[in-house]
């Protein structure tokens, strides 16, 4: 299979820019507040995977994989915060990558 991208930019307009994923962020920005926790401390429960999905101001941000939101959900957060579903949140993601 052979693809290319639409224009110049490609990928690296999607995954270098740190407004892409904008409501996603803010996602996982308000998850991390609902746990009450560090990232340096999520890690320690879970491990290094989860650590791209709670940077707000890099580049390097990217969805979890579903076996670490799935170990997410096993924090306990707030009652105020509601979970989404993994799969809602991958069709976002989807629908917010630059098509190529």
């Amino acid at each position: 299979m052979f693809y290319t991208f639409k224009d110049e930019k490609g990928l690296s307009t999607v995954k270098l820019d740190v407004n892409n994923f904008t409501s996603l962020r803010e996602y996982f920005r308000k998850y991390q507040e609902a746990m009450g926790l560090s990232k340096a401390e999520i890690i320690d429960r879970i491990g290094q995977k989860a650590d791209h999905c709670f940077r707000w101001k890099s580049t390097q941000w990217d969805m979890p994989t579903p076996e670490t939101y799935d170990n997410l959900s096993k924090i306990p957060t707030n009652h105020g915060f509601v979970r989404r579903e993994y799969e809602d949140l991958r069709q976002e993601y989807e629908s917010l990558r630059q098509e190529y």
